[in-house]
């Protein structure tokens, strides 16, 4: 039976995994635990589950069951990324309390115990501009890029957001007793403050947009470890097919590349011997020729001959070889790769 994997969603943290569809039963996902290499083998593999392992209530996704574990894992990434399953519906708000109020004929102070949240200020969706804000003979410059305009739009902005806080909050209209007079002007130097440092803010948050809009858009790529990734040497056509799907990436064929040329070699035939015995057994290897003879597979149109020759040309000792002869190391190794498979059978037979 082909080995296939489905994109499920863990309900106890909100996850969403691709897991071997032989791992589900009745609603429940059977996982094991072992180490992040391991597990990712065992996944990889379809490693059959065993009874000792844990079960974990899940949700599976409709049409969500794929032939390769490449393709599963990049659906199952999506399906995090554009889902809602780790958003938060909670909103909390900051809260601004009033200051105290000294009056004019006691020491005595007056707290006031009631709390204003500052979106109760009717201010925050305010698009503010660039401007430069002049109080008292001090300039308070927080923007790089000025213009003429910056004080018609200063003033404007602060009867918009002075009219709004006066709106909201209901300042007692009363000033002509000493006591309320005061306590007017006091909360009028407070709330020219909360004005100024918000306006600063906004100038603040608009530039850094700018700056975050001109820089260079870059991708993070995760590029995976070969080692990692998979149990080599492969042994099954599957599990190989999984591999061409994962170099099929040029980034993750770059980073195998690097780990492959690693395996060093003097000349074309002891390199492609070593690496080939590094990446498929003998078995494997059989069921190939280089361009199909014998109704074997074809192995030159594959991802994985590419690799092998980029690798070669990448390692000191057998980068100044021709692709002809890197190609004919190939071949070689594929030649009597029958012939080792049956050496391997018989020493395990013993």
């Amino acid at each position: 039976m082909a080995a296939t994997w489905t994109v499920v969603k863990f309900i106890t943290d909100n996850s969403v995994e691709a897991v071997p569809s032989k791992w589900l039963s009745d609603g429940k996902c059977s996982w094991p635990s072992y180490t992040r290499d391991r597990l990712m083998k065992a996944i990889r593999t379809c490693e059959p589950p065993l009874s000792c392992w844990n079960q974990h209530e899940i949700i599976p996704f409709r049409n969500a069951t794929y032939n390769n574990y490449a393709t599963a894992r990049k659906k199952s990434m999506k399906a995090e990324e554009t889902s809602d399953l780790n958003s938060e519906n909670e909103k909390t708000k900051r809260v601004l309390k009033k200051p105290k109020i000294f009056s004019a004929d006691s020491d005595e102070v007056s707290d006031d115990s009631s709390a204003d949240s500052i979106s109760d200020l009717g201010i925050i969706n305010h698009e503010f501009p660039q401007i430069q804000i002049q109080s008292s003979g001090t300039t308070e410059h927080e923007s790089p890029n000025n213009h003429g305009s910056t004080n018609t739009l200063a003033e404007e902005l602060s009867r918009e957001l002075s009219s709004d806080i006066t709106t909201n909050v209901g300042i007692d209209k009363c000033t002509c007793c000493v006591i309320h007079k005061h306590e007017a002007a006091n909360n009028s130097g407070y709330f020219k403050q909360i004005i100024r440092k918000l306006t600063i803010l906004e100038m603040d948050m608009c530039d850094l947009k700018k700056i975050i809009d001109r820089s260079p858009v870059s991708t993070i790529l995760e590029i995976q470890n070969i080692w990692a990734e998979f149990e080599f040497p492969l042994s099954t056509i599957e599990v190989l097919t999984s591999f061409e799907e994962f170099l099929s990436d040029e980034e993750n064929m770059k980073k195998s590349i690097t780990e492959l040329s690693k395996v060093g070699g003097d000349n074309p035939n002891d390199f492609m011997k070593r690496a080939m015995t590094k990446l498929m057994t003998p078995k494997l290897a059989a069921e190939y020729s280089w361009v199909g003879l014998k109704k074997k597979k074809i192995f030159s149109k594959m991802h994985i001959s590419h690799l092998l020759i980029r690798s070669a040309q990448q390692n000191g000792k057998t980068s100044s070889f021709t692709i002809k002869e890197l190609e004919d190391g190939i071949k070689k190794v594929l030649r009597r790769a029958n012939e080792r498979a049956m050496a391997e059978e018989k020493k395990l037979s013993k």
